[in-house]
């Protein structure tokens, strides 16, 4: 879990790998047009043409992530997006090694999963969790829920 300061930024809390899971950006998940529709001016959406813009809206509810801050010449970080039991989940992963302390941030401009890259997301849920048996996938397992074999009677 990262380190949130009282300057609105986050930090990372200890060494972190490339590729490392930092962070999953909580909030309300919705399209950019009902963020829009809402009241908001939308003014720091990132947008791409031909791809669907969704929007983590963090103002209602929330967690640290929300305070990742975005750095046009020194970015750190993405944001990568898991589907899970069709749930879409979006997590903020390191592009670098960080130090413990070190300011996590994000590109200024739209990352390349927004731009519609050639990976399919089965590609990026293995990127984001590591090989079998590592120590990434480990930290961030998927969940798996159990089938419950009892019947019901009605």
């Amino acid at each position: 879990m990262p380190s949130h300061s009282s300057f609105s930024d986050i930090n990372a809390n200890s060494n972190l790998s490339s590729n490392t899971p930092i962070i999953e950006c909580k909030g309300r998940i919705m399209l950019a047009s009902q963020y829009r529709s809402s009241g908001n001016k939308g003014q720091d959406l990132l947008t791409s043409p031909h791809c669907l813009e969704i929007v983590v809206d963090g103002k209602t509810y929330g967690n640290d992530s929300r305070f990742c801050r975005r750095s046009g010449s020194t970015p750190n970080a993405e944001l990568k997006h898991v589907v899970d039991k069709g749930s879409l989940h979006i997590f903020i992963v390191a592009t670098k090694s960080l130090e413990k302390y070190q300011e996590i941030l994000l590109p200024a401009e739209v990352t390349p999963w927004l731009k519609g890259s050639n990976s399919s997301i089965s590609d990026d849920v293995r990127e984001i969790r590591g090989k079998p048996g590592s120590e990434r996938e480990e930290k961030f397992p998927m969940r798996k829920k159990k089938r419950s074999t009892k019947k019901t009677s009605r």
